[in-house]
């Protein structure tokens, strides 16, 4: 599909680990044998909650109301 669009680069969030991380690898393997780079791109809310997110959800839920005033200025 990239080639028939003419796309040079392919762009798609970032994904940490899991089974989208392990597919992106062989994605970006298969799009460069086509001339084809494949960009992640991590939001910065994202760069900020990773690393409250290690616990599940309900101590994280705990920070939101601090992220959200630390990436809102508010």
């Amino acid at each position: 599909m990239a080639e028939s669009e003419g796309l040079d680069t392919v762009l798609v969030p970032y994904a940490p680990v899991g089974p989208v991380h392990e597919r992106l690898g062989a994605l970006r393997s298969a799009l460069a044998a086509e001339g084809v780079t494949l960009v992640t791109v991590r939001r910065r809310w994202d760069g900020a909650a990773w690393p409250y997110a290690s616990r599940g959800f309900f101590p994280f839920r705990e920070r939101i109301p601090a992220l959200v005033r630390e990436l809102t200025g508010g």
